[in-house]
This record gives C-alpha cells, structure tokens and sequence, in this order.
C-alpha cells in the first residue's frame, strides 16, 4: 500500500455541502444586522453600511477622505 500526502480524490460529491455553511452565515448575518436600530438612522448596520458605500463609490477614483464618516 501506498502512503500519499493527500487522498487523490479528495474532490467528491459528497463534500458539496460544504458551501451551505458559508451560505446560511452570511443570510443570516445580513437578515440579523438589517434589523433597524435607533443607533442607526439607515435602518440598521447592513443599511447604513450599504448607503455609505454608495456615497463613497459616486466619486470612485477619489478614495474616502481621512475625516469620512466610512472609516
């Protein structure tokens, strides 16, 4: 018997749900932070975090200045 570093078939159909906890993390952590919060007046974290990001890629070239509300 041969001994390897790694199982050559070590892509298989049964670690195809794999992906499902990264999928069901990033939901619910999107789901979670849209939740609206007084703190934030967008609606929530997700929101704000969102409407920020649209304000910084309207000027794009220009990067977010050192007193940004971003940072």
């Amino acid at each position: 018997m041969q001994v390897t570093a790694f199982e050559r078939d070590w892509l298989r159909n049964e670690n195809a749900i794999i992906p499902l906890p990264v999928l069901l993390g990033t939901g619910s952590y999107t789901i979670l932070s849209s939740i609206p919060v007084p703190a934030f007046p967008e609606g929530g974290f997700y929101g704000a975090f969102v409407s920020k990001i649209g304000e910084e890629l309207a000027h794009f070239p220009t990067p977010p200045a050192a007193d940004s509300d971003f940072w």
